[in-house]
């Protein structure tokens, strides 16, 4: 993300897999945000009318579009929630660190 006096902040790193733009592609809204690789990769595209025709016609899509939309916005109030009410940088740390654990040990069970 960045700002109008050219500061940037990383707001996530993607991974396999990861859906962008999703918001965007819903609310019809631009898309905030930027990208860059740190490797090469390969990214799909799928034009806006056709997603919201695909969604259209297949009602279980819609709904796990909401819950992915709302477990991203529950996942941004719990990081602006510690960004802004943690006491100290230290605290800020150690909430990330048990997040990314906690994150990566869900992603690694079987």
């Amino acid at each position: 993300m960045g700002s109008k006096d050219g500061r940037r902040l990383i707001t996530r790193i993607a991974e396999t897999g990861n859906v962008m733009g999703l918001s965007a592609t819903v609310s019809g809204k631009p898309y905030e945000l930027t990208a860059e690789t740190v490797c090469p990769c390969r990214v799909s595209f799928v034009k806006r009318e056709d997603f919201l025709r695909f969604l259209n016609s297949h009602p279980d899509a819609c709904i796990k579009v909401a819950e992915h939309l709302s477990k991203k916005y529950l996942g941004l109030c719990r990081e602006a929630r510690s960004l802004a009410l943690s006491d100290s940088a230290r605290q800020k740390i150690a909430e990330l660190l048990v997040e990314w654990w906690v994150r990566d040990g869900e992603a690694s069970k079987p």
